[in-house]
């Protein structure tokens, strides 16, 4: 009888071995299945603990854009334009590269400046000819436009002149309702330079995306529905760029605006990259307070005129420093030699 029960339970011992290893092994997998499950768990409640972010719209990121700026400006812009504008500090020293040498003769426009050229305020600037009354197209911008007092003084020379006006800024918030108010205003926008007494805000730099651009010009039409020409501010390392300013101009036409070059480096690539596309290159003749004295802007202003009627129209810039408006009143009577125009009025030339 033993014998039998010691076969039986030798015959029997393969099965209980199997059943065995079948049980460890679906225990192994029960092990690792619900490791997989609390894995998947924790990671699943970690994401779900996080807000989920909605795909932001066009107007969502402006305004982020604007409040990013906005920002930058309160901790950037408080030493300067805080009770008056800083005129020389808004990049007019830079103008100066290229002022001086488009000063000398009113042939700026044909051919690149020399940037060590400098200004003969001594020479008497030639006098617009009698016999050519009024056969010339003048425009003059006055960039830097920030403030209410400058706005009442230059409407006050009841002279059509276009008021270039910076974006807004915590400095001077109002330029948007101030460029409301006058019969053709443009925006003065900062461009990188290559140095700076002063950043302002809404400053476009070369290493700045399409998107940034897009942001900040799109900023700006908001903010000037009704301006059609912008004009840079500064702008030496920008203007010079021919990456950022191909990019800047893509960005302008999309939404309305036309580019008129300060030429504040005669460095600039706008007049090649204009050319390749086959578009009219807009941009300053003539500086006319490099020397912020009264008579000197009147010679400025008799050889911006001299060149007006030489070659059918020019464009003169100017600052709303006081000696230039008081240049400008004393020169009503020669600027009737030619005639004046607002930006919105230029064409090809």
């Amino acid at each position: 009888m033993s014998t039998k029960r010691r076969t039986k339970g030798f015959k029997g011992f393969p099965k209980l071995r199997s059943g065995a290893l079948a049980l460890l092994l679906l225990l192994a997998l029960s092990i690792v299945g619900a490791l997989g499950l609390y894995l998947y768990w924790l990671l699943h409640l970690e994401d779900a603990s996080k807000p989920q972010k909605p795909p932001r719209t066009i107007a969502q990121i402006r305004a982020l854009e604007e409040a990013a700026l906005r920002s930058i400006w309160s901790s950037s812009s408080q030493a300067s334009s805080s009770s008056q504008p800083q005129e020389g500090g808004d990049g007019q020293g830079e103008e100066n590269e290229s002022a001086s040498s488009t000063q000398s003769t009113p042939q700026a426009s044909s051919s690149l400046p020399s940037q060590k050229e400098a200004p003969s305020p001594q020479k008497e600037p030639p006098s617009p000819g009698t016999g050519a009354s009024r056969s010339g197209r003048l425009a003059i911008i006055i960039d830097d436009v920030a403030f209410p007092f400058q706005v009442r003084a230059l409407l006050a020379l009841d002279l059509p002149i276009t008021l270039s006006f910076f974006p807004p800024s915590p400095s001077h918030p109002d330029t948007p309702a101030l460029a409301r108010k006058v019969p053709c205003a443009m925006v003065h926008l900062p461009l990188e330079a290559l140095r700076y007494s002063h950043k302002e805000p809404y400053l476009l730099r070369t290493r700045d995306s399409i998107l940034k651009m897009e942001r900040t010009i799109a900023a700006i039409r908001n903010h000037f529905p009704q301006v059609r020409y912008i004009n840079n501010h500064t702008g030496s390392r920008f203007t010079a760029d021919v990456r950022a300013m191909e990019g800047l101009l893509a960005v302008l036409d999309q939404y309305g605006f036309t580019f008129i070059d300060s030429r504040t480096t005669p460095k600039t690539v706008v007049p090649a990259i204009m050319r390749s596309q086959g578009r009219p290159y807009l941009h300053r003749d003539i500086f006319l307070d490099h020397v912020p004295e009264v008579e000197a802007i009147r010679r400025q202003i008799h050889r911006a005129i001299a060149l007006a009627q030489r070659q059918g129209l020019a464009i003169a810039i100017g600052h709303p420093h006081k000696e230039t408006i008081e240049a400008l009143r004393r020169s009503k009577e020669i600027l009737k030699k030619v005639r004046l125009i607002y930006v919105n009025e230029l064409k090809e030339r």
